[in-house]
């Protein structure tokens, strides 16, 4: 179904677009150039007249979690705001990036992963890889 959302920046070019099937919204994170700052907005595209709301404590948003929460980077934290934009709690990346939320069959469990760009004395690149299980982000500090 096509229709408008309606209070979007003119010279909308691209963004971040997700919807989450469990809970039925759907996410649009972009840069507003006139602004000069990310803007988030989520809404219910099954409702015959979606209702455009702005997630205004979010930035950017970085990732749509397993869990329904919002993951964002901020400057060298990490934050995590439940679907409705609220923030829950924020956990220090330093020189971490994110890079996708996969699930471990093994572990029967998501986790984020974080890599960490590292040059060595021989001048070669190198990517350490992290795991944090989704659900113990809350516990990082």
């Amino acid at each position: 179904t096509n229709f408008p959302l309606d209070g979007l920046s003119p010279g909308l070019e691209n963004g971040f677009y997700y919807h989450n099937p469990a809970t039925d919204l759907s996410y649009l994170s972009y840069y507003d150039e006139a602004k000069k700052k990310y803007r988030s907005y989520s809404w219910l595209p099954a409702d015959p007249a979606p209702v455009l709301t702005e997630l205004t404590a979010v930035g950017k948003i970085d990732a749509v979690l397993s869990s329904g929460e919002l993951f964002s980077r901020d400057g060298n934290m990490g934050v995590i705001y439940d679907k409705y934009g609220q923030k829950q709690f924020s956990f220090p990346l330093g020189a971490l990036h994110f890079a996708f939320e996969t699930w471990f069959p093994a572990a029967s469990e998501y986790r984020l992963v974080f890599t960490q760009p590292v040059w060595t004395d021989r001048d070669q690149l190198l990517f350490q890889v992290y795991f944090v299980p989704t659900a113990e982000l809350a516990t990082l500090n």
